[in-house]
């Protein structure tokens, strides 16, 4: 395989290794210890004291929305997704604006292949809320699935957090910008995010593709580097690393730096 058909392949596979954007926590209210609200009543008494009565209101739309949310949690977690499926739509039904639900029941339909209803989830979620970052990380691995890069690229910029709030979206970003060819950009942002998070070694490996990709061999060798100190690669992605530094250091007879220097991808 030549090394530019190789870039591409492991650019893609940074794509697909892009963290999902799920997040089963997520609820609209808290549930009540036994589904309703309680009230105390005092009633005097001939002695002067009182006598306590406990009167349950019925419980909320949005309680039974998070009853029927952690029950299909329980049910997905037993693999019973298509009762899961239900109630999750059930939650939705009583309360729209449960984040948790929707985004679960999209993350499950993405899972069996129903991308279309998916995406027309976290399309009416992200209608009510533009800038929620999970549902537009999840919207954008649907449509990079589609084949609707620049769509992805997009929303995953207009819903961008700040750096330090969530590296993980920006480097999915930064895979996308590198798919694209936007090697420079990529690079700027791989290298921005390992500087929060210098452990990631797919950020690593996705550094050392746009630096080759941008002409930047030296500083690739560098990255590529730092992603054997890391570890923790899957056998493809290792194996790919393995073989592009014995490409550069041949081509271009690179010694492995002896100082700290400049963090590769930062300029």
């Amino acid at each position: 395989m030549t090394p530019k058909r190789s870039l591409i392949v492991a650019a893609l596979l940074l794509v697909s290794l892009a963290p999902a954007a799920v997040s089963s926590a997520e609820s609209v209210e808290p549930t009540a210890a036994a589904g309703g609200v309680f009230e105390k009543r005092v009633e005097p008494t001939a002695a002067g004291g009182g006598v306590f009565e406990k009167r349950a209101h019925p419980p909320t739309a949005g309680q039974l929305a998070e009853r029927a949310y952690r029950e299909a949690l329980r049910l997905e977690g037993r693999g019973q997704q298509e009762a899961a499926r239900q109630r999750l739509g059930e939650a939705l039904d009583r309360a729209p604006g449960h984040r948790g639900a929707r985004l679960a029941l999209a993350t499950l339909l993405a899972r069996r292949g129903e991308l279309g209803e998916a995406k027309q989830l976290l399309a009416a979620g992200l209608e009510a809320e533009p800038r929620h970052a999970a549902f537009a990380k999840l919207q954008a691995r649907i449509l990079v699935a589609m084949d609707a890069v620049g769509q992805a690229v997009a929303l995953l910029e207009r819903a961008a957090p700040p750096l330090p709030a969530d590296p993980d979206h920006h480097a999915f970003l930064a895979a996308l910008y590198q798919r694209q060819g936007r090697h420079d950009r990529a690079a700027r942002l791989y290298g921005q995010v390992l500087q929060l998070a210098p452990r990631r070694a797919t950020w690593w490996m996705g550094l050392g593709i746009s630096l080759e990709a941008a002409g930047r061999p030296e500083q690739a060798l560098a990255a590529y580097r730092g992603t054997q100190r890391v570890g923790g690669l899957d056998p493809t992605s290792r194996r790919f690393v393995e073989e592009r530094i014995e490409g550069l250091a041949r081509a271009h007879s690179v010694k492995s730096p002896a100082g700290s220097g400049r963090r590769p991808g930062a300029g």
